[in-house]
C-alpha cells in the first residue's frame, strides 16, 4: 500500500513538472516586453489553450467518438487557428487529435469540446454563453471580464506575462474537471473550491 501512494506521489509530481515546463520554459525573450509582436503572443496564447484542453476532462461520451477528434473552434483570430493546427499541437494527452477549426455556425460550436472567443469577437460572447450554458464545451477568451460573465477560462496580460483565471463554478455546472495543478496556477473567479 505504500508503495502504490509513494508511485502516486510520483506520478502527481510528474504531471506538475510537466505542466509548469508548457507554461514557463517558453522561449525568454517572448515575455521580455509590453509590446509583444502580435503573433508571438498569439503563440504563447496556443500554447495555453492547448494545455487547457490537455488538462480538462469531458463526460465520457464527449471524448470516445469514432474518429477521436477534441473539436476546439475559434471565433475570430485566424493566426491562432494557423498555429493550433501546425505540427506542436497535433495530438492531446488523450492520445485525441486535437482539430482547431473556424466556427460560426450554433450546431458547429455545440458540436465542439472547446471554443476559444478572440477579444474582436465581444459583441456574440453573450449570445455564445447562452448558446453553450449547459453544454460540455470548455469556453476560452482574451475578453477583459470573460470569467465574470460567466465564461470558464480568461486569458489576462499582466505586465510582462499572459496569466489565466478559472471560472470553476462554470466548469462545474457542465460536468467537466480541471486538474487540480492548473487550478493551482490560476486566479480562481467566484467560489473557491
Amino acid at each position: 500500500m505504500l508503495f502504490l501512494w509513494s508511485m502516486q506521489g510520483i506520478r502527481i509530481k510528474h504531471e506538475l513538472i510537466s505542466l509548469l515546463i508548457c507554461f514557463f520554459l517558453l522561449p525568454s525573450g517572448l515575455f521580455a516586453s509590453e509590446s509583444l509582436p502580435i503573433v508571438q503572443e498569439d503563440k504563447i496564447k496556443a500554447v495555453y489553450i492547448f494545455n487547457f484542453v490537455r488538462f480538462t476532462e469531458w463526460p465520457l461520451t464527449q471524448t470516445t467518438s469514432a474518429n477521436k477528434r477534441m473539436n476546439l473552434s475559434i471565433l475570430g483570430n485566424r493566426d491562432l487557428l494557423k498555429i493550433l493546427n501546425g505540427k506542436s499541437f497535433r495530438k492531446t494527452a488523450l492520445g485525441v487529435r486535437l482539430n482547431a477549426r473556424v466556427c460560426v455556425m450554433p450546431s458547429c460550436i455545440t458540436d465542439s469540446q472547446a471554443l476559444f472567443i478572440d477579444s474582436s469577437e465581444s459583441e456574440v460572447l453573450t449570445e455564445m454563453l447562452s448558446l453553450l450554458s449547459n453544454k460540455p464545451v470548455l469556453t476560452i477568451s482574451d475578453i477583459p471580464g470573460f470569467a465574470e460573465q460567466g465564461g470558464m477560462i480568461e486569458l489576462n496580460r499582466d505586465n510582462d506575462k499572459i496569466i489565466f483565471r478559472i471560472n470553476l463554478e462554470a466548469i462545474k455546472r457542465v460536468n467537466l474537471y480541471v486538474s487540480s495543478q492548473l487550478l493551482q496556477m490560476a486566479e480562481i473567479v467566484g467560489n473557491k473550491p
